[in-house]
C-alpha cells in the first residue's frame, strides 16, 4: 500500500481581494491533513476503484467524467504519472478537514491524490506540478479561483501570492498559535465570490479601493510575519475583518466569534476563507489559546480549535 497526504490551509489576509490582483497572505494547517491510500485490486480487469469516505463517496472511475473533482484529480494524476494505467487500483481517501470550511478540503483532496499516485508510480513530481493539476480541480470547485489554496497546499510553507504576478514561499519570524472556530453556518465558496463579483460590478470604485486597503494590510502583515511582530499581525488581522465586512461577506454569527476572540485576549480575529459561515481565526499567545478556545465554545462555535505553524 502506498500513502500521501496534504494539509489544510488558513487564509491570514487577503481573500476576496486576491481575485482582483491584489496579494493574500497563507499558511498550511499541518495538524489536518487529507491522508489518500492506494493498493492493487484483484480483479481480470484494469479498473480504478475510489473511495472517499467523508463524502460518502465511492465509485468506479470510468463511470465519472471530468466534471466530478475527484476523477478529474486522479486522471491528471494518471496523465502525468504513466501513459496507461494498466492496473485494478483501489483509492481511498479520507481527510481531518472540515469541508466547505474555508480551510481547503477540495485542494488537499486534490493534492494527496496527486501525490499518492505519482508515489504509487515511482515518479518525482515538482510541488509547482502538483499545484497546477490541483489548480485545474479548484476550477470545478469554484468557478474562478485565484490558485492560493492549491499554492499553500502543494507547498507547504507560507505564502506571499498574487495572482500570475508573484508568488514566494517564506520562513516566519516566530512561530504562530492559532485557535480557530467554526460559525455553525456553511457556505460554497463560488457562491460567495460570484457575490462578491456581481457587487463590484454594481460599485467598482467602491470595491476596488477596498481591494486596494486589503492590498496594504496584506504588503504589512508581510513584514510583520518575517520579523515576528505578532502584536502588529493581531492589529492587521482586525482590520482585514472590517474590510471584509464592508464587502458583506461576514455573517452575524461569525462576528460574533471574532468579538469573543479579541474579547478573550487574542490579538488580532478575523473570518478565513469566502465567509458568508464557515472558520474564523484568531492569533493568540501560546499561554492564551485554551482561554481563546474556551470563549469560543461558550459563544457558540460547533468546531473549534488550536493549531500551531512552526517555524
Amino acid at each position: 500500500m502506498i500513502e500521501a497526504s496534504a494539509p489544510g490551509k488558513a487564509i491570514l489576509l487577503g481573500e476576496h481581494a486576491v481575485v482582483y490582483d491584489q496579494p493574500a497572505l497563507a499558511v498550511p494547517l499541518p495538524d489536518l491533513r487529507t491522508l489518500v491510500s492506494i493498493q492493487q485490486l484483484a480483479s481480470d480487469r484494469a479498473s480504478i476503484y475510489i473511495e472517499a469516505i467523508d463524502l460518502d463517496q465511492s465509485f468506479w472511475l470510468h463511470e465519472r467524467d471530468d466534471r466530478d473533482p475527484l476523477a478529474c484529480a486522479t486522471r491528471l494524476a494518471l496523465t502525468a504519472a504513466t501513459s496507461s494505467h494498466p492496473q485494478s487500483l483501489q483509492i481511498q481517501i479520507r481527510s481531518s478537514i472540515p469541508i466547505a470550511a474555508g480551510l481547503g478540503s477540495g485542494a488537499a483532496t486534490s493534492v494527496a491524490i496527486i501525490r499518492a499516485i505519482a508515489a504509487y508510480f515511482d515518479i518525482s513530481l515538482a510541488d509547482q506540478s502538483i499545484s497546477d493539476m490541483a489548480f485545474q480541480v479548484e476550477k470545478l470547485h469554484h468557478g474562478t479561483p485565484s490558485g492560493i489554496d492549491n499554492t499553500v497546499i502543494s507547498f507547504e510553507k507560507p505564502l506571499y501570492f498574487q495572482q500570475e504576478k508573484h508568488c514566494q514561499t517564506f520562513v516566519l519570524g516566530k512561530d504562530l498559535q492559532l485557535v480557530l472556530g467554526h460559525c455553525g453556518v456553511t457556505s460554497q465558496t463560488g457562491d460567495v465570490v460570484a457575490g462578491v463579483r456581481k457587487r463590484w460590478q454594481a460599485e467598482p470604485m467602491t470595491y476596488d479601493a477596498l481591494f486596494k486597503e486589503v492590498g496594504d494590510l496584506v504588503d504589512q502583515a508581510y513584514r510583520a510575519l518575517i520579523e515576528g511582530k505578532l502584536q502588529a499581525l493581531g492589529e492587521l488581522m482586525n482590520a482585514n475583518h472590517s474590510l471584509l465586512q464592508s464587502m458583506a461577506v461576514s455573517q452575524p454569527e461569525l462576528d460574533a466569534l471574532v468579538e469573543s476572540a479579541r474579547d478573550a485576549g487574542a490579538l488580532g480575529a478575523k473570518l478565513t476563507g469566502a465567509g458568508a459561515g464557515g472558520f474564523m481565526i484568531a492569533l493568540v499567545e501560546p499561554s492564551s489559546a485554551g482561554t481563546v478556545l474556551k470563549a469560543l465554545v461558550e459563544a457558540g462555535a460547533q468546531h473549534a480549535f488550536t493549531t500551531k505553524v512552526s517555524t
